[in-house]
């Protein structure tokens, strides 16, 4: 009978202990709750600290919200949608090769997910800053006049079909003739603000909403302007009358298919 008084005693004080660890990691053990269930807090202690090595990460990379240079912040490999997880918003800089090879598919859920928020609206380079990597959505961008280098901007991204909206701010200087190379997925993309540079863009398969809105953008004062479009992108959505109407609205432009 000492024994088993004994035994219980001990089982008793490991439980207390238990509970103790557990509580002591801030997962609340409530009075009453059954030891039957402690192995589902230490669970809860678990991904709490995961949670807390995350937060602790993303804290000290992007400087509490305070990093505006992102500058091949997220470049190559090594970068999923399993692991990108922005605590902060994202008001940068530099875009400079800042997801160039990542390997992020739906960059737009992953920022979503997490409550951030992707801010270009200041950034002065764009250079290779979606380069080469396996996007499927891109969430809106604004590309500032402050912006004088976009070469390759979204170059070499095969799976890409959405841009959400892409927002030109007037007195925009920057080189458009590359930065859709390759973009032989891209269909979808809103496009806003004014345009006043020539842009090369006859690989992507843009609906006709893309053509319209990129089309409207076209600043309607400019001289010597070229905007090169996809042909078959054209046919597939303009009748020869609708697409005389649109064009006629931007004559000082120069409208070639490819």
């Amino acid at each position: 009978m000492a024994n088993l008084i004994t035994n219980v005693n001990q089982a008793c004080a490991d439980l207390a202990n238990i509970k103790r660890a557990i509580t002591d990691k801030g997962v609340e053990v409530a009075s009453g709750t059954p030891s039957s269930e402690y192995a589902d807090k230490v669970n809860e202690v678990y991904e709490a600290g995961k949670q807390a090595e995350q937060d602790a990460f993303w804290s000290a990379y992007q400087d509490d919200g305070n990093r505006t240079n992102y500058s091949w912040a997220f470049s190559n490999t090594g970068w999923k949608d399993a692991n990108f997880a922005p605590k902060y918003d994202m008001n940068v800089s530099n875009a400079t090769a800042m997801f160039s090879g990542c390997r992020i598919a739906d960059l737009e859920a992953c920022f979503a997910k997490n409550g951030a928020k992707l801010n270009t609206s200041n950034s002065t380079n764009f250079n290779q800053a979606f380069f080469s990597a396996l996007f499927t959505v891109i969430p809106e961008l604004v590309i500032s006049a402050k912006a004088t280098n976009t070469t390759q901007m979204f170059n070499n991204n095969g799976s890409l079909h959405t841009i959400r909206k892409l927002t030109f701010e007037e007195g925009f200087s920057g080189d458009l003739t590359n930065a859709f190379a390759s973009c032989s997925s891209l269909a979808n993309v809103e496009f806003a603000g004014v345009l006043s540079v020539s842009i090369t863009i006859h690989h992507c398969p843009l609906t006709k909403a893309s053509i319209t809105s990129l089309i409207n953008t076209l600043s309607g004062t400019v001289s010597g302007k070229t905007l090169t479009l996809k042909q078959t992108a054209k046919e597939a959505a303009f009748t020869d009358a609708e697409w005389d109407a649109l064009i006629s609205t931007k004559s000082n432009w120069t409208i070639s298919l490819v």
